[in-house]
């Protein structure tokens, strides 16, 4: 089966209250999803999408299609559930390895266990204000700026931190160096300090604050790295938080 048939197959089981983004090629997925016949046009080989669910906004269901092996991780759990998930994941991958309709097989099985599951402990989890009413769990922000970002250590150490707290952001490498992240409270605290703890020159921690608006989930992206400010800057644009670099001074 194609790349695009499985994504045909993924879009069209999905219920009403999942929605699939496209973080790759989006405007060519979309019309090749919206078109009838797509024989004359050339699908990419690789896809990554994430499907959000209306039941549990902090969460994202991330997907890369890249090979022969997908990539399927779940965005914004808390440390104390990543192993367990990762280790599910991994065990339905394991048991339809030979199936024509992997990732599919993969998907039905995961999203019920999901809504199922950290449904519950998301309800359990939300505080309430007084009228009853709940409150989602706040998320955080961080911005750091160096003389450069340059270390393959660094960049390495980043890029681990990131996939292990379950934060989302980038890294602007070479001079100046910037890296922005977003998380729960406890995951951007505990990034903010291990961040420190390495050798910089210059590091400044520009702010630690939680951010003012609510986080649309499919927004997010796995950690990313960029060469040039205005690469940064853009990031920032797509995310509705230019003004957080501007005001720092950051591509001004």
């Amino acid at each position: 089966m194609s790349i695009f048939q499985g994504i045909e197959l993924i879009r069209s089981s999905l219920l009403p209250d999942e929605h699939i983004s496209f973080l790759e090629h989006s405007e060519l997925w979309e019309r090749l999803l919206a078109e009838t016949d797509v024989s004359d046009v050339e699908i990419p080989s690789s896809v990554h999408f994430q499907i959000r669910l209306d039941s549990l906004p902090l969460y994202v269901l991330d997907v890369q299609l890249n090979g022969d092996t997908p990539e399927i991780t779940i965005k914004g759990l808390p440390r104390s559930s990543q192993e367990e998930w990762h280790s599910r994941v991994h065990e339905l991958l394991a048991e339809h390895t030979e199936s024509e309709f992997l990732v599919f097989n993969v998907l039905t099985q995961l999203l019920p266990q999901l809504k199922d599951e950290l449904g519950q402990e998301h309800e359990l989890a939300t505080p309430s204000i007084a009228n009853g009413i709940p409150v989602p769990s706040q998320i955080y922000h961080v911005l750091f700026t160096s003389h450069h970002l340059i270390s393959p250590t660094k960049r390495k150490n980043l890029q681990s931190w990131s996939s292990s707290l379950s934060l989302s952001g980038f890294a602007k490498v070479g001079y100046p160096g910037l890296i922005y992240a977003q998380g729960t409270q406890d995951d951007i605290e505990e990034f903010v300090t291990d961040v420190k703890a390495m050798q910089w020159l210059a590091l400044r921690v520009r702010f630690v604050e939680p951010l003012p608006f609510e986080v649309d989930p499919g927004s997010l992206r796995n950690w990313t790295e960029f060469q040039k400010v205005g690469e940064a800057v853009e990031e920032m644009k797509r995310l509705g938080r230019e003004k957080f670099v501007v005001e720092m001074g950051v591509g001004s």
